[in-house]
């Protein structure tokens, strides 16, 4: 970045806090490093349930541990496929910070322009996805969770990056549910 007197790219450091690493002298030193390094810094607790110790000295340095409010999840997680993409270390691209298993089918991140990997068919095909506009069969996004719950209620997410809710993704979700619900109870008799 220095080298050529760029702000890109901006890299953020979501730090994990789980009881292992979760001593004041482990995040003071992250929060040392990544200011260094120049990366926006972020804490968020561990899924697993387990809460800071530090809160109030992560509240004094300025942070807090970052809890995304319930029922924005999916606009939260899926918009960073237009706002914040995420690359692997290995330069496969993921779209969000909750996909970590399935890259997308596009070339690698470190041998092409961002904007080509953003062009590519895979990406463009689970935009329209995730705008309501059909289902990407190959999406890493269908086995996500925020997504079906985005699909259950009914919402998409539309041209302002907002969720709104779709009457047709609604209706289809809940023939889909009623459908599955028929086809177990078909079985039993």
């Amino acid at each position: 970045k220095k080298q050529y007197s760029s702000e890109f790219p901006r890299l953020n450091w979501v730090y994990i806090i789980f009881e292992h690493n979760d001593t004041e002298t482990e995040l003071r030193a992250a929060i040392k490093l990544a200011s260094e390094l120049g990366m926006v810094m972020c804490f968020r607790n561990a899924w697993n349930g387990y809460r800071t110790r530090n809160a109030e000295m992560l509240s004094k340095e300025g942070f807090s541990v970052g809890i995304v409010p319930q029922g924005v999840e999916a606009l939260f997680f899926c918009s960073m496929l237009w706002t914040s993409p995420q690359i692997n270390w290995d330069g496969r691209f993921f779209g969000c910070c909750c996909n970590a298993r399935q890259a997308f089918d596009t070339d690698n991140a470190f041998s092409v322009k961002l904007e080509k990997i953003l062009a590519s068919p895979a990406v463009v095909a689970t935009k329209q996805m995730l705008t309501g506009k059909g289902i990407d069969r190959n999406s890493p996004c269908l086995s996500c969770g925020h997504y079906k719950t985005m699909q259950a209620q009914g919402q998409v997410i539309d041209e302002n990056l907002e969720l709104k809710f779709s009457p047709k993704v609604f209706v289809k979700a809940k023939l889909k549910g009623i459908l599955r619900r028929v086809g177990r109870i078909g079985k039993r008799i």
